[in-house]
C-alpha cells in the first residue's frame, strides 16, 4: 500500500462502525475499501464523509442506507497525480454547503459545493505544510487548517476561498486537532 510505504501509520480496518448508543452494541458496518481516517457528519446524521487510505479524496457514506453513495476525487494535475499522498483532514462548513479537505503532500485543501448530491469540486487552496485537521469557526467565516509539516496553522477566509495568514505555534509542535472558541 501506499500509504505503508511512506512508512504511514495503517490499519487492517476497513469499515465504518455502527453504533446504538442506548445498548453500546455495534449494530452495521459500512466498507470503506480501506482505512477510514477523519470523518465529518452531516448535521442532519444522513451523510458521513470520510477520508479513507491511499484515496486522494473521500467517500460520502449514506448513513440510513448503509452504504457507499459517491467516491468523490481531488482534481488534480498529471505532476500532482505522480506524488503519492493522502487525505487526511475533512469539515462541512456550518451552514453544510461545502467540505473541506486536505491533501497532506501538496500541502492543499480541496473545497466542494456540497449543495447536490454529488459534492463537486470548486478550489483549491495552499496551505502549510503537510496540512491535516480542518475545523471552521461558529460563524463559518474563517476555516484553520493544522500543518504538521511546519508548525503552522492556516487561517483562511472561507468566502473569498484564500489564506489570510499562518500562525506560527512553535518548533516541533506539530498541531493537529483544533478547537476554536469564542471568547
Amino acid at each position: 500500500e501506499k500509504v505503508a510505504a511512506q512508512g504511514l501509520p495503517t490499519s487492517l480496518n476497513k469499515k465504518v462502525y455502527i453504533v446504538d448508543t442506548r445498548t453500546h452494541t455495534v449494530t452495521d458496518t459500512i466498507a470503506t475499501g480501506n482505512t477510514p481516517r477523519p470523518i465529518v457528519l452531516s448535521r442532519d446524521g444522513k451523510r458521513l464523509f470520510v477520508n479513507p487510505d491511499d484515496f486522494m479524496g473521500f467517500l460520502v457514506l449514506d448513513i440510513p442506507g448503509r452504504k457507499v453513495l459517491h467516491q468523490v476525487a481531488y482534481e488534480l494535475t498529471k505532476e500532482e497525480q505522480a506524488v503519492p499522498s493522502r487525505s487526511h483532514g475533512i469539515g462541512i462548513t456550518p451552514d453544510q454547503r461545502e467540505v473541506w479537505s486536505t491533501d497532506t503532500a501538496h500541502s492543499l485543501v480541496h473545497v466542494f459545493d456540497n449543495t447536490k448530491d454529488l459534492p463537486r469540486q470548486i478550489a483549491r487552496v495552499g496551505t502549510g505544510k503537510t496540512p491535516y485537521w480542518v475545523t471552521f469557526t461558529p460563524e463559518g467565516k474563517t476555516v484553520y487548517i493544522a500543518n504538521t509539516g511546519d508548525d503552522t496553522v492556516s487561517v483562511i477566509d472561507v468566502a473569498a476561498k484564500e489564506e489570510r495568514t499562518r500562525i506560527q505555534v512553535g518548533k516541533g509542535k506539530a498541531p493537529k486537532r483544533l478547537l476554536v472558541l469564542t471568547v
